[in-house]
């Protein structure tokens, strides 16, 4: 009896197993661990603070209290956007971070901005957003796939709480993967 095929099925059924996990992107800072090292905060009455109580691993994790009625925000009123990382365009990516929220959902977003080459932000229809609001204070993690729009080259993370939502919440060990074409 000839097992050679039935070899070859295995193997190509296992080899996909076996391939190592793209390395994550060298996003700043991603677990706060370094305080606010590589994130840009408001800095007049700030929304958000890196702190011990907000950390799901390590030693800190970034808080955003939102207690403000504003049912619109601009981006220079929000609590807090990554340093960019290069991306490829065309490339798919994943983002998977923690969070959690004592506020009702939908209490805030994780948008990935795009910006170009020459570090410019670039336009903002379309943007991926990963939506967090639980409002039980349980720690979840989230993902978030999307794929790099062409004429850019780096990305950056957005946190944005959301029209009226009032609460607490925590986010932490952000990471950005290549995840194929």
């Amino acid at each position: 009896m000839n097992f050679f095929p039935v070899r070859i099925a295995l193997a190509l059924f296992l080899f996909p197993m076996v391939l190592p996990a793209a390395e994550p992107l060298n996003l700043p800072n991603p677990g706060f661990e370094e305080g606010t090292a590589g994130w840009r905060f408001k800095e007049s009455a700030p929304m958000s603070s890196v702190t011990a109580d907000a950390a799901h691993e390590g030693t800190s994790g970034l808080r955003v209290e939102d207690h403000d009625d504003a049912a619109v925000r601009v981006a220079a009123d929000e609590p807090a956007i990554s340093g960019m990382v290069p991306v490829v365009a065309g490339s798919r990516y994943t983002l998977t971070f923690w969070a959690k929220s004592s506020a009702p959902p939908p209490a805030a977003g994780v948008f990935v901005w795009f910006y170009s080459p020459d570090k410019k932000l670039t336009d903002e229809k379309n943007r991926p957003v990963s939506m967090v609001g639980a409002g039980d204070g349980k720690w979840r993690q989230q993902t978030l796939e999307f794929t790099v729009p062409e004429g850019v080259a780096y990305a950056a993370l957005w946190v944005h709480s959301l029209g009226k939502a009032k609460g607490t919440l925590d986010f932490d060990e952000f990471e950005i993967r290549e995840s194929g074409n």
